[in-house]
């Protein structure tokens, strides 16, 4: 029987990893690795109704450098500025 290796599953600088449950119908997390040691976090607080944001030194993983919970309207208006900066992005080359 094979073994899981988990170094095959580890983030890479740039890549974003999405876990999910029902069969990707529900989102319960994104990562992004920003930096050799820097990774975001961001995950729903049901109870709290607001998406919890963390970055960590994946060196430090237990000590959170930055932690906090942003609400809807506040995580809609970062959205909308993160597509505006999008589409001012040139398409590469193929």
């Amino acid at each position: 029987m094979p073994q899981l290796n988990l170094d095959n599953f580890q983030l890479q600088l740039g890549q974003v990893r999405t876990i999910s449950k029902d069969s990707g119908q529900t989102v319960e997390s994104v990562e992004l690795l920003l930096g050799d040691q820097t990774k975001a976090e961001m995950m729903v607080d049901e109870n709290l109704n607001v998406m919890n944001l963390v970055v960590r030194d994946t060196a430090l993983a237990d000590i959170p450098q930055l932690q906090c919970a942003v609400d809807k309207e506040t995580l809609r208006n970062f959205i909308v500025g993160l597509t505006k900066l999008y589409n001012n992005l040139q398409n590469e080359e193929e």
